[in-house]
């Protein structure tokens, strides 16, 4: 068996589906760990008043960019790994009836 080339298997339905769930779990842990308490940097106040203010605002900056990231991207690469699923079986389909045609 050949070894595929690195972004083969980036841009493959398992990869795909692989990048989501990982996204997925980065999104979980920030909210398991209560991160979402830091995103008030984005009206204008902190959430507590110990600590540093930079340190609350990035640690608030990474909630919403995990937020985004699991509400934008992985439903995006959810439905386009079955998308590349389908068309991978589509098209392999064809070509075994070409195959079998021609013979």
């Amino acid at each position: 068996m050949a070894m595929k080339k690195p972004h083969e298997a980036i841009l493959s339905p398992r990869g795909l589906l692989i990048r989501a769930a990982i996204l997925a779990l980065v999104f979980g842990l920030c909210h398991v760990a209560g991160l979402r308490e830091y995103t008030s940097f984005l009206c204008g106040n902190m959430a507590t008043a110990t600590g540093k203010s930079v340190f609350i605002a990035f640690l608030g900056f990474v909630y919403v960019l995990a937020f985004v990231s699991f509400w934008v991207f992985v439903p995006v690469m959810i439905l386009g790994a079955g998308l590349m699923a389908a068309a991978d079986r589509l098209l392999r389909g064809r070509g075994r009836g070409k195959q079998s045609a021609g013979e």
